[in-house]
């Protein structure tokens, strides 16, 4: 779980930009390190090439003035004196004989680097003297070479606690400011779910979030004052109209009571009243699913089990109208939900194979893979790709099926439900019909 949050934060592109922005600062650090270091090596050396050149040249002009004899007692002199980093000294005969440190022979006069006998690396100046003699002085870089080592090694260290800390602090910021975004996913999930009085936390201490979250909070208070308004005003309307037409369908009972009265047109009349009645009872219900009010009456149920019921109750209907009628259930899947409304969507499905389709119709449930698909499927004449999205909105009904007895909000009402229960609904061509499946994850 820790690595699962923690790989989520990195996979951000606040992320991304805020690894960018390290990786650019330590390439920064580590080339002024570099830069820092090579200048101070350098000037080291060029302190030690200063000293060889003077003392060569103090050496140079005595053996000019006095000798050779003087200039073994110089250097002499200079090998007596126990100083520390003193410098090499080597004289080379004519005869190649050679006194002092073992500096020469060497190939070449000027600068250049030999090893001595500690392996240790030594910065030489030879120069020809007169008679044949050549001198040669030298300074031993194995002070800089341990420096430049220890001087690796702590830039080394400085570096990698460059990176652990940089890695952290932007793991901390980052983390900080993904929680932050978390809350408003999971506010605008539960908003799309139709919870419209959930509202984003404010911190001040955010500057920029918390600008969005004051933002973000205006228009959710106004998408709510407008959903309510909204449903407030087609619930109002369905009450009212829904009152009279109900009085008015049982006066019309009593009157097909009478023989007086021409019953056939009462029964007529009375029917129209039931498909008015039914179509505000589907708005109201709709409105119901969309404020999310009927998850306060969820519970576990049987979902097989309530098809097994379903397809019982539907199949003398199919028989009666000629339908070829199969079901099966193949998953026991346990849902937690609204009974009532699943068994209507599923009915709804039924009911518009009865009405819309042809032989054979199947109700289905199975297992595919993770997860639970519920499906009904005719062999009718479908609906085409480009209707199937209008034809889950309210009261849209396609040319062909307005001779057919219905109101347009049986699929809106299935659509409602499937989003309640968090379930997929998807419409496929069925070679020919249609398949509408309801799949749970």
């Amino acid at each position: 779980m820790w690595w699962t949050r923690t790989s989520s934060v990195f996979r951000s592109d606040a992320a991304r930009f805020a690894l960018t922005y390290l990786l650019v600062f330590v390439g920064s650090v580590a080339g002024l390190g570099v830069l820092t270091y090579q200048t101070i090596k350098d000037a080291m050396e060029n302190a030690l090439r200063e000293r060889v050149e003077a003392e060569v040249k103090q050496l140079v002009g005595d053996y000019e003035d006095e000798g050779l004899v003087e200039l073994r007692h110089d250097i002499r002199e200079r090998l007596d004196v126990s100083v520390a980093n003193r410098l090499r000294y080597s004289v080379q005969g004519p005869e190649g004989r050679v006194i002092f440190d073992e500096l020469l022979p060497l190939e070449e006069r000027g600068w250049t680097h030999v090893y001595g006998k500690d392996g240790g690396s030594i910065l030489v100046w030879s120069e020809d003297l007169q008679d044949g003699y050549v001198l040669a002085v030298g300074a031993d870089l194995g002070e800089i070479e341990s420096l430049s080592v220890a001087t690796q090694q702590r830039f080394g260290v400085v570096l990698g606690l460059t990176v652990l800390l940089g890695l952290l602090g932007g793991y901390l910021l980052l983390r900080r400011s993904r929680s932050r975004l978390e809350a408003f996913r999971e506010t605008a999930e539960k908003v799309g779910g139709g919870e419209f009085k959930e509202r984003l936390e404010r911190d001040e201490q955010d500057a920029d979030l918390d600008a969005l979250a004051s933002i973000m909070n205006q228009m959710l208070e106004r998408i709510e004052r407008l959903v309510e308004n909204t449903r407030r005003v087609g619930s109002n309307l369905a009450h009212d109209l829904r009152t009279p037409l109900t009085r008015l369908r049982h006066e019309l009972e009593e009157l097909a009571e009478q023989d007086s009265m021409d019953r056939e047109r009462v029964e007529t009349a009375i029917r129209h009243l039931d498909e008015s009645l039914a179509v505000f009872n589907a708005i109201l219900r709709i409105a119901e699913i969309e404020s999310g009010a009927r998850k306060s009456s969820f519970q576990d149920f049987d979902l097989s089990a309530e098809l097994v019921k379903l397809a019982e109750v539907y199949e003398p209907s199919f028989d009666e109208s000629g339908f070829e009628f199969t079901w099966s259930v193949e998953s026991s899947k346990q849902l937690r939900g609204d009974r009532t409304l699943v068994a209507q969507s599923v009915a709804n499905l039924l009911e518009n194979a009865l009405r819309h389709g042809a032989s054979p119709v199947e109700l289905r449930l199975k297992d595919v893979g993770a997860r639970v698909e519920l499906s009904v499927s005719d062999r009718g004449p479908g609906i085409p790709e480009a209707d199937r999205e209008q034809v889950l909105k309210p009261f849209f009904r396609r040319d062909e099926s307005r001779t057919t007895p219905g109101s347009g909000l049986g699929l809106s009402l299935v659509r409602a439900v499937a989003e309640l229960h968090d379930a997929e609904l998807v419409l496929q061509d069925n070679g020919p019909g249609l398949v509408v499946k309801l799949i749970w994850s």
